[in-house]
């Protein structure tokens, strides 16, 4: 009797596991379809906002600085190199900004894609289950609303600012 207990124990969680695994693999058929062409490890925002904070504070500094010195019987002009540094500076942030702007655009655009996908997807809703279309439209249907209700969560989270 204890056995069998037991048995019936390990059989619900073989099943529960294998239920899991194609969570898991849903989830990642459908994250590819959000997140293609998107880079997903990228440091937080606050990151991005100090490093260019920092970019723009030396760039500040920079400019300050005098365009001629002189040094002894020297006279140097530096104004070249300031004007050469603020270029690299000014490529940093922009390339900073693109990136975020890029990916934050491509996610959107993906998004979009996504949402199109679903609604054209859910247009059409079974009458009744009596023929074999009808059953493969409400399966369509079906798979369409687990699609969203799988990725919902993580979608939102990328965009923490829409949410809020």
């Amino acid at each position: 009797m204890r056995e069998t207990f037991l048995i019936k124990i390990k059989e619900r969680e073989d099943l529960e596991d294998e239920q899991k695994e194609m969570e898991i693999e849903n989830f990642d058929a459908m994250a590819k379809k959000v997140l293609s062409n998107v880079t997903t490890k990228q440091p937080a925002l606050a990151v991005f906002d100090a490093e260019i904070t920092r970019l723009y504070e030396y760039k500040q500094r920079i400019l300050t600085m005098k365009a001629q010195d002189d040094i002894g019987w020297l006279r140097v002009n530096s104004s070249p190199l300031i004007k050469e540094l603020s270029q690299i500076i000014n490529n940093w942030i922009d390339r900073f900004t693109s990136f975020l702007y890029d990916n934050t655009t491509k996610q959107l655009q993906n998004v979009q894609g996504f949402i199109g996908e679903v609604q054209s997807g859910i247009k059409e809703l079974p009458k009744d289950l009596t023929t074999d279309r009808e059953k493969q439209l409400l399966t369509k249907v079906m798979t369409h609303l687990r699609d969203v209700t799988q990725i919902k969560e993580q979608t939102v989270e990328c965009f923490p600012q829409l949410r809020d």
